[in-house]
């Protein structure tokens, strides 16, 4: 959508700006020109000077820098701890498991700016210390992510399999275990950047994160609360970029928090397995067979519908049905005959592996398999529902 694109484009520009802020900034963010302090927006100065009469614009783009140094040292950070000692204690369980979730649970007890406020205390002031602080602090989300994903899966079979053909516990959680926090854990990621752009500039802005002079958003909204009165302008660039920025972050894990664990509906190709069930028309309609025939009042069509999982193993092949406006359709099957993942492939609920390779799928007269996953979310839930039997 518009949206998202707008989102992406502003997070390459702020890569971009952060990569060739040397290059790109008009003027040098520590040059001081007294004679040209507080002015607001002009030819020479596009976003104006601060009261040290430096140039706005070039330290908002040098700001990028520390905002995207600050991201990318935090999260790392949180995902370095907590991801291992997540799966760890996940797996094992017992004391490892009780100690450390005991712990993390006085952690999060706190308010977050106070752990960090006190770490730093502890470490000291500066980026690279706070961005420490911000870390630890934001590895609890990743491991209790982590745990929660390992307590759900030990016990599945093919974990159970692999116990029994005598794989390592270091192979059961890296080979097999692993992969099923990676969806989750990607949304975890985008949600934990945004949040640590406000707290590095919440930290910069009372003076425990970028020290002065060097330029970061955070400084400069501090910078801007002493000369309010005298240069509100100053204010807004540095707001809006970190408006913008966040909004972007979360805007885009909003679209990896939808996708991760839909299907995507693609053609089948004639290398696949799934490629002999296909047919180059639409599956005949007997004229004589109930559940095939068309209707005028009819609501829902399905018709030569295929679903496919990992390499191309179909678990439904040609299904056709129609349900008329007031009629009822009972599908009857034993357990695993896919009558669940009809009611998911019409929805567009599909986990991820699990595709649609053929056939259509029309509600009131609307093809769903054309429509963009914003137009179907739509769909769901005001034409078209699901009640699960769990």
């Amino acid at each position: 959508s518009v949206v998202i694109a707008v989102a992406v484009s502003v997070l390459v520009l702020l890569a971009v700006l952060a990569v060739f802020a040397d290059w790109i900034a008009p003027y040098d963010p520590l040059r001081q020109n007294l004679i040209e302090a507080m002015q607001g927006p002009s030819a020479a100065h596009w976003l104006g000077t601060d009261d040290l009469g430096r140039d706005v614009l070039s330290r908002l783009i040098h700001g990028c820098r520390i905002a995207v140094i600050a991201a990318a040292e935090a999260t790392t950070i949180a995902i370095v701890l907590g991801v291992p000692l997540g799966l760890f204690i996940g797996y094992r369980g017992g004391w490892w498991d009780w100690v450390v979730m005991r712990m993390v649970e006085a952690i999060v007890s706190i308010p977050g700016i106070m752990v960090a406020i006190v770490i730093i205390a502890i470490l000291g002031t500066g980026l690279h210390r706070a961005m420490i602080a911000l870390g630890i602090l934001f590895s609890t989300s990743f491991l209790r992510l982590a745990r929660g994903v390992v307590l759900a899966e030990r016990e599945e079979v093919y974990v159970r399999s692999a116990r029994v053909v005598g794989a390592s516990d270091g192979r059961i959680l890296l080979r097999h275990i692993f992969p099923n926090i990676a969806p989750p854990l990607i949304v975890q990621i985008t949600l934990t950047v945004g949040a640590v752009l406000l707290a590095e500039a919440g930290l910069s802005f009372v003076g425990l994160g970028v020290q002065p002079p060097h330029a970061s958003w955070g400084t400069m909204l501090n910078t801007a609360a002493a000369y309010m009165d005298l240069n509100w302008f100053l204010a807004i660039p540095p707001g809006l970029a970190i408006i913008v920025t966040v909004l972007s972050v979360n805007l885009l894990g909003d679209v990896i928090r939808d996708s991760v664990g839909r299907g995507i509906a693609v053609e089948g190709k004639p290398e696949t397995p799934a490629a002999r069930f296909e047919t180059a028309t639409a599956p005949a309609i007997a004229a004589d067979d109930p559940v095939r025939l068309r209707t005028d009042d009819e609501v829902l069509r399905v018709e030569g519908l295929e679903v496919t999982v990992g390499g191309g193993v179909p678990v439904i092949t040609d299904l056709s049905f129609g349900i008329a406006k007031g009629e009822t359709l009972g599908l009857v099957g034993e357990s695993g005959s896919g009558k669940t993942m009809t009611g998911l492939a019409i929805l567009g609920l599909m986990a991820t592996g699990i595709r649609i390779t053929h056939g259509s799928i029309r509600l009131n007269g609307r093809e769903l398999r054309s429509l963009s996953p914003g137009q179907l979310e739509k769909v769901r839930g005001n034409e078209v529902a699901m009640v699960f039997q769990d």
